[in-house]
């Protein structure tokens, strides 16, 4: 998939939902662009449950993919492959997933901007579960927006 791309329940702009197609689409298992998890709230952030902002979701590939209960603004999901990619409970700035090869691949459970996790193979690799640079706990309500977990 390409553009951005958002989780659950979503149909276009920015829409939050999965089974989304065009526009700000969220949704778990996607390729390229922005795509963005579920259960998000602040920042960009899109998801179920979410309210705005770029986020996006797990088990992407390329671009911008962001995993799902986060609330900061580009957050990224874990089992990317290239861009920037990030994990799931994440908060603030760029935080990348595990299980990623190429580009930008950050951890789970990590808070901080650009953290990285574990598995990776090239590119900046870092820890799971870190905490530098803008670092911000789960279940809060990062940018503009208030998270529901």
């Amino acid at each position: 998939m390409s553009g951005n791309i958002k989780q659950a329940t979503q149909t276009a702009g920015n829409v939050e939902s999965s089974t989304q197609t065009a526009g700000n689409v969220e949704s778990s298992t996607q390729t390229a662009g922005i795509v963005v998890q579920t259960t998000q709230t602040a920042g960009n952030v899109e998801s179920s449950t979410q309210t705005a902002g770029n986020v996006e979701s797990p088990t992407q590939t390329g671009g911008n993919v962001e995993q799902a209960i986060q609330t900061a603004r580009n957050v990224e999901s874990p089992t990317q492959t290239t861009g920037n990619e990030e994990q799931a409970t994440q908060t603030a700035g760029n935080v990348e997933p595990p299980t990623q090869t190429a580009g930008n691949v950050k951890q789970a459970a990590q808070t901080a901007d650009i953290v990285e996790s574990p598995t990776q193979t090239t590119v900046n690799e870092e820890q799971a579960t870190q905490t530098a640079g803008n670092v911000e706990q789960a279940a809060q309500t990062a940018g503009n927006g208030e998270s529901s977990t």
